[in-house]
């Protein structure tokens, strides 16, 4: 699965689960389990979220706590897109207040930090904490992790900037985490009006994904938006309603709503299609203390339309509060 062949790569995983399984085989069932969680997560999230919270069970029983560590911080990896983002803040809070081991800390510090910054807070002392252990481990795994914090501190704040400098260092350094890099680095460059930009980013995403399910999902999202700056309208339109189908088949209203601030952009807010989507995006961010994401909504209904998405005079809309401190 690590060169791209996903579907064989998969088929092994499974078949190594259920044979460790069968057999009593534990740590090799553990191992298996974390092995196939990121591709589990490119296809179906809420089908990795339960794969996880049965091993994190099993791990707890045990009394393992290198996989109680590890499976924590894949839960949280897979809940950004699923779940209860409160919980998973306290969960990784309460796990870390047992970590002392600073590399076996880093992961969860930086899943942390990106769950706060999505809420809005502070993420300081993760920064601090990740740039000290890069200072220790001086490795490329620990910069990159170092460098990912710093981009997230950024995004919170809205210095979009600086955190697309930060995610393209650690893009650089580690090509594996376009999976994850990839799509929020179009995602500025759609708010910048920059389709090619996008395109880039977009394409290096799909390059380094299993092909189906979330991430095809992703895939068509950032193309119609693509395709929509350029000037093709009807088609972003028929394309965002074919991530819509698909998103909410998986039952990915965090996708959607993301999506939502890249429809203001292109097909502008007075859009029926794009009114429905904002409604919605806005109760899902709301319910997730998603401050971040709220204030990216506001600002894109205040700046409508991209001209060139198609839209003559960018239509306006007025500015909903944004979420309550939680």
């Amino acid at each position: 699965s690590n060169v791209l062949r996903w579907r064989e790569g998969i088929a092994i995983l499974d078949a190594a689960i259920e044979m460790s399984n069968a057999n009593g085989l534990t740590a090799e069932w553990f191992r298996a389990i974390n092995n196939i969680l990121n591709h589990r997560m490119m296809l179906d999230p809420h089908a990795a979220l339960g794969m996880v919270t049965e091993g994190l069970a099993v791990a707890r029983r045990l009394g393992d706590e290198r996989w109680t560590q590890s499976l924590s911080g894949q839960l949280a990896f897979i809940g950004v897109r699923t779940g209860d983002w409160d919980e998973l803040i306290a969960d990784l809070e309460r796990q870390l207040a047992t970590a002392t081991d600073p590399r076996s800390r880093s992961n969860s510090v930086d899943n942390l930090a990106s769950l706060r910054a999505m809420q809005g807070l502070p993420v300081d002392d993760q920064v601090r904490e990740l740039e000290a252990t890069d200072a220790l481990d001086h490795s490329y795994v620990s910069k990159m992790l170092a460098l990912d914090t710093v981009g997230w501190g950024h995004f919170g704040a809205g210095r979009m900037d600086e955190a697309r400098e930060a995610w393209t260092k650690a893009y650089e350094l580690d090509s594996t985490a376009a999976s994850n890099l990839a799509p929020l680095l179009a995602r500025m460059a759609i708010a910048a009006n920059d389709p090619d930009t996008a395109e880039h980013w977009a394409q290096i995403h799909w390059q380094s994904v299993a092909h189906g399910g979330a991430s095809e999902a992703d895939y068509i999202a950032l193309l119609a938006a693509i395709r929509g700056l350029r000037g093709d309208r009807n088609t972003a339109a028929r394309d965002f309603r074919e991530a819509i189908r698909r998103y909410r088949e998986l039952r990915l209203d965090i996708d959607e709503a993301l999506m939502a601030i890249d429809m203001v952009y292109v097909l502008g807010p007075s859009d029926s299609l794009t009114a429905d989507v904002v409604a919605r995006a806005r109760t899902t961010f709301v319910a997730i203390h998603a401050r971040a994401y709220l204030d990216q909504l506001e600002a894109a209904l205040a700046h409508g339309a991209h001209p060139g998405a198609g839209a003559a005079t960018p239509a306006r809309a007025d500015r909903k509060a944004t979420v309550p401190a939680p």
